[in-house]
């Protein structure tokens, strides 16, 4: 399900996702996955996802996805590297707390650069 989950800060956009994904969920086909977009760099606009993804994938699991791909060009890590982190974290464990993991990823991978590299 190929959706433009940028989007998400408008809940009737959520409220329509989530509602197609847990009907293809119910459909009886034997999986369901979600297609993003990540691209950052490559992007005409910087792409700050971090509170989509923290909602949205979990929000997805619970829905029903069971497969994921986003597209993501050539991450810049200031960038992109913190979205692309979290996102592998929580399709490891949809349950995890998405500001736990971000203090854990600034923390061990920017170390001395973490506050700013965060702001």
């Amino acid at each position: 399900l190929t959706v433009d989950r940028t989007q998400w800060f408008d809940p009737e956009f959520v409220a329509e996702d989530l509602a197609n994904t847990r009907a293809w969920a119910a459909s009886g086909a034997r999986l369901v996955g979600a297609y993003d977009y990540y691209e950052g760099a490559t992007f005409f606009v910087p792409r700050p996802m971090h509170g989509v993804i923290a909602r949205s994938i979990p929000e997805l699991f619970r829905a029903g996805v069971r497969v994921f791909y986003a597209e993501s060009g050539g991450p810049n890590w200031g960038l992109d590297g913190p979205k692309q982190w979290l996102a592998a974290q929580l399709l490891w464990n949809p349950r995890a707390d998405p500001a736990a993991l971000l203090d854990l990823y600034y923390r061990d991978f920017w170390r001395e650069s973490a506050a700013p590299m965060r702001a």
